[in-house]
């Protein structure tokens, strides 16, 4: 909240509403204990994530950089193969 109120008072704008009694507590009510930290980070590490087949890539491929123009269109579904392949290529793996 330190930068908050420095980006607001260099803007020359009133920050007083940060030392609100109402604004401490929703910080205080959004903020995690540590307990919950924990238990986040194990459910988090306890996932599976299975990676994708390289015929589902490979077909995405044919659909969306294939043949494309370079129309706005076009692009939008090469930017969409670029992601999907970014994700493939460096994704997480089990």
């Amino acid at each position: 909240m330190t930068s908050v109120s420095y980006m607001f008072e260099v803007a020359g704008r009133d920050a007083s509403f940060i030392d609100l009694a109402m604004v401490s507590r929703g910080r205080a009510a959004t903020s995690r204990t540590t307990e919950e930290c924990r238990a986040f980070e194990v459910v988090r590490g306890n996932r599976v994530i299975l990676p994708l087949c390289l015929d589902i890539v490979l077909s995405v491929r044919d659909e969306y950089w294939v043949n494309q123009d370079w129309s706005m269109k076009g692009m939008d579904k090469r930017a969409i193969w670029l992601a999907i392949s970014l994700g493939f290529d460096s994704g997480l793996r089990i």
